[in-house]
């Protein structure tokens, strides 16, 4: 997969756009031709994506939402969106992500999502695995069962090992 390209400079995006965080809703600051008309909320979509236009260069929403309410360019970091909808681009949704991360917060071919596994052992250390399979493999246990173990976050009767999911 081909990296992000750059993103303009922060300046330059607050002059074009304004970013509500609350809602999400990306919208023209300026009039500039075409529909980019000054108060316009920013909707064109690609494969779910809101795209925004910029000296003819086209730009993920989420990562400009993502720069904008927070200072940090997320550079060649790829922007989760935690609840896995690509259009809501409120702050409280979006996370500096690896490429590994982002893709434990995705929907498997069987349509569940992959998420990381906290394994907290009795003395404090702690694991991290990126999905039930690997937590599995490390314990030695089902994935079904270390599943069922994660949902209930409470440590084991007898080796005092807690298992969660990792938000």
């Amino acid at each position: 997969m081909a990296l992000p390209k750059p993103l303009p400079p922060l300046a330059y995006l607050h002059e074009l756009l304004h970013y509500n965080p609350e809602t999400g809703v990306l919208s023209w600051r300026i009039s500039r031709g075409g529909v980019a008309k000054a108060g316009r909320q920013i909707s064109t979509t690609l494969r779910g994506y809101v795209l925004v236009s910029i000296n003819d260069e086209a730009y993920k929403a989420h990562r400009i939402c993502y720069y904008m309410g927070t200072g940090i360019d997320p550079g060649q970091h790829e922007i989760d969106h935690i609840d896995r909808d690509r259009s809501n681009n409120r702050l409280a949704n979006l996370r500096l992500a690896t490429r590994s991360l982002n893709s434990c917060n995705r929907v498997s071919h069987g349509g569940r999502v992959r998420r990381p596994i906290t394994i907290t052992y009795p003395d404090g250390g702690t694991i991290t695995a990126k999905h039930a399979r690997t937590a599995a493999w490390l314990l030695q246990h089902p994935h079904q069962v270390i599943c069922k173990w994660a949902n209930k976050s409470t440590p084991h009767p007898i080796t005092g090992i807690t298992v969660t999911y990792t938000e």
